[in-house]
């Protein structure tokens, strides 16, 4: 009889086990934006950070190319840390291992920016890789930013072909520079991660992976979207905590998610649930569940489909945005360091009980009506709609008019040309 028990309880604790999630690695793993110019106040707050989670231990910054006068070993120092090094990982040296060994000793792993296709194609399955997967698997640091925030996650964009633009992107959903690595570093698993995200429009890119990875492999990672001077600090419970400048933009594949892409064309994603969180804010990664809000958050007064008295037609070269009855149409390009400031316009209209903020490419054009939004079949671009109706908090944290938006439970669209959104909305993305 004890050993039919035990053997029931051996093979439930088999199965448990092989339906488990991968781990999270049991250190800290640390995701910035971009935009750190590894000095002032924003770099004195994040290394300090790294240096208390690594117990003052020691620290190594990697990289794959020289950078001259490089001010981060010594600022780690300063900051407390034991000692810090910096190591050029190029495909020779990441062949060798001879800083294999330096790494895992340390406590703290900082990967600089630059391209991840470097990262990717010189450092895989190499001992680099698995030392800095160490450092992680024994309660350390290990932080990126850029292109080393970009492979901390399980899917990483890789660049292989070059930065894919949004506006390339909104104008044919297969296009060939959307390349994709996934197992590379993993230390946080079911996350992809992007960055410089908000000033260079990088929402329908990530949209679009997100898609590309439900549709061709049959998984629906968590896509964190981190703005410059911004970091989502994860710990070992799986818990991640905005700090910052910026948001950190959460995009979630639901069940009321679908998607269409087709090589030449312009992307068609309906109901993808939509967040961005500002300082202050804790997520469960693996979900994107918010676990914690940013102080001044207020819940959002209802919002309706904007009432006209006429159909209105916007287009991406109409300026100024006209915003009507809670509908604010963004109609700038998606242009580098442009983007940054039509999507807080958007995102405050939003947070103040706004209803819709479109977002269009100079060759797309919408036609608000009172009950839908249609995208005319001879425009060149998808057009991008946040939909807020459903959306059950946001706050605008600070006064000025660049300060980051808190929104939750939005809806995301990318409306291909001859597509329309009825006033009538699915069910809210709810919060996992």
């Amino acid at each position: 009889m004890q050993i039919r028990w035990f053997a029931v309880c051996l093979l439930s604790a088999f199965l448990t086990a092989a339906a488990a999630p991968a781990a999270f690695a049991q250190g800290w793993i640390v995701a910035e934006g971009g935009g750190n110019d590894n000095q002032g106040p924003w770099a004195e707050r994040l290394f300090r950070l790294l240096v208390e989670r690594g117990g003052s231990g020691s620290a190594v910054v990697l990289a794959a190319v020289e950078w001259q006068e490089d001010p981060r070993p010594e600022l780690l120092r300063k900051l407390g840390a034991k000692s810090s090094t910096k190591f050029v990982v190029d495909q020779t040296a990441a062949q060798s291992g001879a800083a294999a060994k330096s790494i895992e000793a340390a406590r703290v792993v900082w990967i600089a920016g630059g391209d991840q296709s470097r990262y990717v194609n010189w450092w895989r399955n190499t001992a680099i890789e698995n030392a800095i997967r160490s450092v992680a698997q024994k309660q350390g640091v290990v932080g990126g930013t850029r292109a080393g925030c970009a492979i901390l996650g399980e899917w990483t964009y890789d660049a292989q072909r070059g930065s894919l633009s949004p506006r390339e992107i909104l104008k044919d959903a297969r296009h060939g520079d959307l390349t994709l690595t996934r197992g590379f570093l993993g230390l946080v698993p079911g996350v992809l991660f992007d960055t410089h995200f908000t000033e260079r429009g990088r929402l329908p890119r990530m949209a679009v992976m997100l898609a590309s990875i439900n549709i061709d492999h049959g998984q629906t990672p968590v896509c964190y979207g981190v703005d410059p001077r911004t970091a989502l600090v994860v710990g070992p419970d799986g818990i991640g905590e905005v700090i910052g400048e910026g948001t950190v933009t959460v995009l979630r594949w639901t069940d009321a998610t679908s998607a269409r892409l087709e090589p030449g064309k312009p992307p068609s994603i309906r109901n993808m649930s939509y967040a961005r969180l500002a300082e202050g804010a804790k997520v469960e990664v693996k979900t994107g569940r918010v676990t914690a809000r940013p102080a001044g958050v207020r819940p959002r007064e209802a919002s309706t489909w904007p009432m006209l008295a006429e159909p209105l037609t916007v287009t991406g070269s109409d300026a100024p945005a006209p915003t009507v009855d809670g509908a604010a149409i963004s109609t700038q390009t998606f242009e580098p360091r442009m983007v940054w400031e039509h999507l807080v316009v958007v995102g405050r209209a939003l947070a103040r009980g706004g209803s819709l903020g479109i977002l269009l490419d100079e060759q797309s054009s919408a036609t608000l009506t009172g009950d839908s939004l249609s995208v005319p079949a001879e425009s060149g671009a998808a057009v991008v709609v946040i939909d807020a109706r459903l959306a059950d908090q946001a706050a605008v944290i600070r006064d000025d008019r660049r300060g980051p938006v808190h929104l939750e439970n939005a809806t995301l669209h990318l409306l291909a040309p001859g597509e329309t959104l009825e006033a009538s909305p699915a069910a809210a993305p709810a919060n996992p």
